[in-house]
Formats: C-alpha cells, structure tokens, sequence
C-alpha cells in the first residue's frame, strides 16, 4: 500500500490510471456535492480523505480513497455495527455445495459503498487538498478550486472510512436481495440468503461487505443472479470456474471427490515476508511441529520484549489467527495460546511464534479439505483442561462436525 505520490513513482502509468478511474467513479455515482463556504461547526466534523494505491494478488492496480473516521463519535453498535457472514455459513455453505455439485460464482460489486445512500439527517462533510483535489477538480469542472486551497464535499453516497459506511450498504444490499430480487434472508445468519427458483433448484449468497459467493444447481439461475445485480448495481466483476479466492481464502471445488480444499499460502508468505522486513537478521528455521509440550509453560524470569517487538509479535499473531480459523486448523492451538500473551509478550514466547511460522514454511502448501458423504445432523463436541497453564488457567475447545467431516474449530483459554 503506498501514498499516491508513492504510488505513482513505484507504478507509474498503471497507477494514475487506478487514481483516475476511482474520481472519475466518484463523478458518475455523483458522491460529493461542493460545499462553498461550510460552517465552522461543519469544519470541526470534517473528516479528511485520503487516497492509497496498491497491488492486488492478481496483479491489478486499485486506487482507493478512504475518510479518516478516526475523529468520529462512536455511536451504539447496533446503529453503525454490519454483519458479515460468519465463518461457520461459509465452510457449511461450502460443503453443501461441494456435496450437490452446485455451480459457484464469485461476485465484487464496483465502488460498493458508492451505491449507497447517505441518509438526509446525517450531514457527512468530508475534505480533500495537494494532487488529489487538483486532479479532482480537473475531472469535474462544477467543483471549484482556488490555488492551493482546501475544498469541502458534502457525502451524497457512503465513503469508505466513515463509521456507519458498511452499515449503509449493507442496508442497500439487503433491499436490493430480499426485495427486488426475491431472496430470503437466512434467520440464524443475516449475511446468508436463499431463493427457490421455478425449476427446483436453490440459489443461495453469502455475503461478506461487497463481496458475494453465490451457488446454484443451475448455471442459468447463477446468470439471473449476474443480470439482477448488474440492472442494480451497473458495474460487477464476476468469477466463475471451481477455484476462487474469496476473503483471502483460495477454495478449489474437487468435483469427482465433492469436496472443497483450502489453501492460503500466499497469505501465509505474506507473513514471513513481513517478519523478515521487520527483523531482517532473524532466522526461520522448518520444524515439523507447531509447537513443543512448553507451549503452555510460561517463564517470570525472562526478558520481555521490546515495545517495537511486541508491536510485531502482536501484529503477527493476529494475522496468524485469521489463517488458523480459515484454512490451518493445525496450528489454532498453538495460536489460541499465543493470543494471551500479546499484552506481557517475552523471549519465550518470541521463540514460540518463531517455531509456529518455521512449521508453516515447511507446510506451506498443505491444504485444508472439507469433504462429507452426506450432511445430516450438525454436532458440537466440546472439552476442556483444568489448570493446564503456568497461571492455572484452562483450556478449552470445540469442533463443529457433520458426518465424517469437521467444518469449524473453537480453541481458547479459560479463567
């Protein structure tokens, strides 16, 4: 991720072309209107945009501009708070389609949160200056700038960056699914939506923010889906064939075995990557375990670490808990501990995150496959450890399995 500046220098052409795409998308979806002479109230609330340009694993160039909502006023979670579909529907979702052999498309809706409404009693002024306003301004000839000044943009449309932004198109979408298009939003999961076609067949969509999965017995009901949401929502980029990365997930559909194999590896390297850019003489050596019988033992006598390398182990062992959850349920255990220690992190637990990414150099490729030959009851299995730490807390877990096939685990620590 870089500066526009920054962004320039390092992609040149391929990167103005992403900044001139995203204002010239801000003009056509009529985002913003001038505000001339705003209020010294209206400039005390105005949240900055800023504009960043980065690579996507394809290749592709995107330009995106975010309004610093650092500043604003946490509201009730239920007023600003937008659900996104739990792990738990996508990996069951995922084997019900693996089992039917249903078709899947994957679905990015352009300038998502562009589509949405910024309701009229919420005054959302946002501003702009440097290259960014310049070139702007250049674009679209009805906002006016004098020199070098600042110039005020009331929000039309929701900006990413603004508390309530998701809220907002969340909102929108769930209109356009339930209501135009005739889907039924799941009760026990309000990001997971079903339709009976005519012919029998079941469509369903999970959604994750703006981007959809979406499944079907039928390649025509998936093309009504595309042609629906395209009459809606104009500009979406859609994904078809068995393999597809959707929420950093790359899925691959084993249709003559009707199972579903899951694989992160470029995530995985994303993550030494990093610890190499940040500790350029630590040493990552390939361990055939994730852990040894020490990982619930913890040491009083022994250094902690730094507030920059804390910072790190922090930031790692988060990341590694995204993969944990999604694709290496091997290493939740070892990660579930390690999450405990971010806030009193020392040497011995630098040593323990350096063996869990040493395992993973050396596992990398290893997929996670779902497979089941039929799926009937769903079943939670639960166990715990009493005392099994240094500080006699426990220890707990949880599989949720249907069949001969395990779809979701819960590890965590107990008090």
């Amino acid at each position: 991720m870089a500066s526009v500046k920054s962004g320039l220098e390092k992609w040149g052409d391929r990167a103005k072309d992403a900044l001139l795409n995203l204002l010239n998308l801000f003009i056509k979806e009529k985002v913003f209107e001038q505000v001339i002479a705003p209020l010294e109230e209206q400039k005390k609330t105005t949240l900055r945009v800023h504009c960043f340009i980065t690579e996507k694993r394809d290749g592709r160039i995107k330009a995106w501009a975010v309004a610093d909502g650092q500043s604003q006023v946490r509201y009730l979670e239920e007023q600003t708070y937008s659900p996104t579909a739990q792990l738990e529907s996508i990996m069951l979702c995922s084997m019900v389609d693996a089992l039917e052999g249903r078709e899947i498309i994957t679905i990015d809706i352009t300038g998502a949160f562009l589509k949405a409404h910024v309701p009229k009693d919420l005054d959302l002024i946002v501003k702009m200056d440097g290259d960014l306003a310049r070139v702007f301004c250049e674009l679209n000839p009805n906002f006016v700038r004098k020199g070098e000044e600042t110039i005020y943009l009331r929000c039309l449309k929701a900006l990413y960056g603004h508390i309530g932004a998701a809220r907002l198109f969340y909102n929108e979408l769930d209109y356009s699914l339930m209501k135009i298009m005739g889907f039924e939003r799941n009760k026990y999961d309000p990001c997971v939506y079903n339709r009976k076609n005519e012919d029998g067949s079941v469509t369903t969509i999970k959604t994750h923010v703006d981007d959809s999965k979406v499944s079907s017995n039928s390649k025509g009901q998936l093309q009504k889906v595309v042609k629906e949401l395209r009459d809606i929502y104009q500009e979406i980029t859609v994904h078809e064939g068995d393999t597809h990365d959707y929420l950093g997930m790359v899925m691959i559909y084993d249709r003559e075995r009707k199972a579903i194999k899951i694989n992160m590896e470029k995530y995985i390297e994303g993550i030494i990557n990093g610890l190499y850019k940040d500790e350029p003489n630590e040493n990552i050596e390939p361990v055939t375990t994730p852990a040894t019988n020490n990982l619930f033992k913890t040491r009083t006598n022994v250094n902690k670490l730094s507030k920059r390398r804390a910072g790190v182990f922090h930031t790692i062992v988060a990341k590694l808990l995204f993969d944990a959850k999604h694709a290496r349920p091997d290493i939740l255990l070892t990660v579930s501990f390690l999450t405990t220690r971010v806030k009193e992190s020392d040497v011995d637990d630098w040593t323990k995150l350096l063996r869990v990414l040493g395992y993973l150099s050396d596992a990398m490729k290893y997929y996670f496959t779902l497979f089941c030959s039929e799926i009937k009851n769903l079943t939670w299995y639960i166990d715990g450890s009493y005392a099994s730490r240094s500080d006699m807390r426990g220890h707990s877990g949880a599989v949720l399995v249907t069949g001969n096939c395990s779809l979701f685990q819960i590890k965590q620590a107990e008090s």
